[in-house]
């Protein structure tokens, strides 16, 4: 193993051999061959094979490392021992099932929460099995059905707390029997019990409303303590303080952006320790000896981190690691229970998560795997922040990525929207789709136009009844930057995104039919009414809810604002891709567009898969689909285009790059 002293690094100028071990290395004769070397061809499967391991969490005891392991339409956690690094076990969930998280319960046993997936663009919905499996012997059982993790417990090596059905309960994982220890008014919540295991708050939905409720000793029963109108934000529960009297929770009800706030529970007297103006919290950083939130990170453009005690053992540990590894987001992501050793991982835009060991105590760190060992990241293009004023001069944040070694002008561009739109944003980190195109010679801009997540719920909430209008209006602003500072070639400019990227793009090619010369929608809602009606998000009360904020009900607002109706409005060339078991986007809205083409006379080509649902998980199916994509890119703005005309840039937008340094 390659070593090398980054205790100055770490700024503890009191240790002497806080030494890192990274990946192995070749000799040097080896080394030097290989430096002579051409770099290896990437292959479309590079880009988007599964990653070797999805997570890594050390056990309470730091004997054992379980890591999830994706394996095609199988999923796989895997245990080994870390002195020896030893494989002990190894357990295969398949018929559709997936683990979703994993938990250690004690150094014996793990337990995992099983989900299944609608496709690679929606979220995974939990299906209530919880299933116990050992480090010391190869036994899997279930517990009882259905239930919900909801933590360990502190006073017991032995013990889960799990929900069902509003109430929380105390379950062995041995003998698998269980006592009720609260019940709650609401079928869906968040909890946070003590120290001692009393669960004294609740956060959950009534009436519509965000509600937060405490528990009140003296009446023996639960009081409210905040009640949030819908859109107002909610209230999180994260954890208690030690004195097990004041509770940290994390909160957008104050402000429009995600604070973390240390609270009093029977008086409500609240305290802030942190929150960005501009952008919400992504992750809380946790004291691995206290439990205690101890600090933040959160992307206003690189990664930044925030501890609420910047002296704290905990925010000097990652200073060092920052350090030690710059230009990369740091993470602690699990430690043992004595507080010696964590896992840690650590990512860049160009570098794909890879997983370490900390001695916390030695601050020695060795290098355990890395989540894609076969990608080459100074073959990647590094994503850069910018930030612009749209035409009614909200500030909008977005990202650039430019292919290696093609120059910085007059680049064939591909704007790529991302999905959601709530609840989602682009940010910096390793993103296959974004490298795979950049790899191909494309720029990638990626913007996060109004409705996006991360810029708190006021910026969120821009997006209802906007879909199409002010919100495709930001693209088309900052495709017109990208071609006024002479970086895109107006000549050579796609649209592609999924999901509601998809609708972007298509929508796109209707209100810009001049500026894109190309358009791709994979997965897109292109009729707003069938969505409205058809979608799976209709099927629950608070999925109406959503569509009819977000679209609206007005029929001549969908039809006007939804690609199908307006395809004669069409001049790009369309690629339309889906999955035929859609059923968050129904595949339906591939069939209407397709018709709608026809019917106009437009050309267009699709790609539709059975057996896949929003998004293609298969990866024979994602290596066709980028095939196809490339190959449709290069016919319509790469070498093998034909000539076009010019099309002149609209000076509509102000832009700068973002002046904050790479971490």
């Amino acid at each position: 193993m390659r070593g090398k002293t980054i205790a100055a690094a770490l700024g503890l100028a009191a240790l002497s051999a806080y030494a890192a071990d990274t990946a192995p290395a070749a000799d040097s004769a080896n080394a030097a061959a290989t430096a002579a070397e051409a770099p290896r061809k990437l292959s479309t499967m590079d880009f988007f094979k599964h990653p070797d391991i999805g997570a890594a969490k050390i056990s309470p005891g730091g004997k054992y490392l379980a890591m999830l392991i994706p394996q095609g339409t199988e999923s796989k956690l895997g245990i080994v021992e870390l002195a020896s690094m030893k494989p002990v076990q190894a357990y295969t969930l398949k018929y559709g099932d997936f683990i979703y998280d994993f938990h250690w319960v004690n150094d014996r046993q793990v337990v995992w929460e099983t989900a299944r997936r609608e496709g690679a663009l929606s979220r995974p919905y939990l299906t209530g099995h919880l299933m116990v499996g050992h480090a010391d012997k190869s036994k899997i059982y279930e517990l009882n059905y259905p239930e919900f993790y909801g933590g360990r417990v502190r006073d017991s090596d032995d013990s889960i707390l799990v929900t069902y059905d509003g109430r929380i309960f105390r379950e062995n994982v041995d003998t698998r029997r269980e006592s009720k220890v609260a019940e709650t008014a609401y079928r869906s919540f968040l909890f946070l019990p003590d120290h001692s295991g009393k669960v004294r708050m609740v956060s959950g939905e009534k009436e519509g409303d965000a509600v937060t409720d405490v528990w009140d000793d003296a009446k023996g029963g639960w009081k409210e303590f905040r009640r949030s109108k819908d859109g107002d934000g909610q209230i999180q529960p994260l954890a208690f303080a030690a004195d097990d009297h004041h509770i940290y929770v994390s909160s957008n009800t104050e402000a429009s952006t995600t604070g973390i706030y240390q609270i009093e529970p029977q008086t409500g007297e609240s305290k802030l320790l942190f929150r960005d103006e501009a952008v919400d919290l992504d992750h809380i950083l946790y004291d691995p000896v206290t439990e205690e939130p101890a600090g933040v990170l959160y992307f206003p453009d690189f990664p930044a981190y925030r501890f609420f005690d910047p002296q704290s053992a905990i925010a000097q540990t990652y200073a060092g690691l920052r350090q030690a590894f710059p230009h990369s987001t740091v993470m602690l992501t699990s430690a043992s229970d004595d507080g010696l050793f964590g896992v840690v991982s650590v990512g860049s835009d160009t570098t794909p998560t890879e997983y370490y060991l900390l001695n916390l105590k030695s601050h020695h760190i060795s290098w355990l795997f890395s989540s894609m060992p076969w990608m080459d990241p100074e073959q990647m293009s590094p994503m850069t922040p910018f930030v612009l004023k749209a035409r009614d001069g909200l500030q909008l944040r977005g990202y650039l990525t430019l292919p290696k070694g093609a120059g910085e002008k007059n680049l064939p561009l591909v704007v790529l929207p991302h999905g959601g739109p709530m609840a989602f944003r682009d940010q910096w980190e390793f993103d296959p789709e974004v490298q795979f195109l950049a790899y191909h010679g494309y720029a990638v801009l990626q913007l996060n136009f109004r409705g996006s997540g991360g810029y708190g719920r006021e910026f969120e909430q821009m997006s209802y009844r906007h879909w199409g209008t002010t919100m495709q209006d930001d693209l088309t602003d900052a495709t017109h930057w990208a071609i006024q500072e002479g970086l895109a070639d107006p000549r050579r400019i796609c649209i592609y995104g999924a999901s509601y990227g998809g609708y972007a793009a298509l929508m796109g090619a209707v209100r810009e039919p001049d500026l894109y010369r190309c358009a791709i929608g994979f997965a897109g809602a292109y009729d707003l009414k069938l969505q409205r009606a058809d979608s799976d998000t209709a099927e629950t009360d608070e999925g109406r809810a959503y569509l009819r904020r977000a679209l609206g009900t007005d029929e001549a607002e969908l039809k006007a604002r939804s690609p199908v109706f307006n395809v004669d409005k069409i001049k790009a060339d369309v690629l339309l891709v889906h999955g035929r078991d859609d059923t968050r986007v129904p595949y339906d809205n591939l069939t209407e567009m397709s018709a709608a083409l026809d019917k106009a006379g437009k050309h267009y080509e699709t790609l539709a898969k059975r057996g896949e649902g929003h998004g293609f998980y298969e990866e024979a199916n994602l290596v066709e689909f980028h095939d196809r994509l490339a190959a449709f890119l290069d016919r319509n703005i790469g070498a093998g285009r034909p000539a076009a005309p010019t099309v002149a840039a609209t000076p509509l937008v102000q832009a700068q790059a973002v002046g904050s340094a790479k971490p």
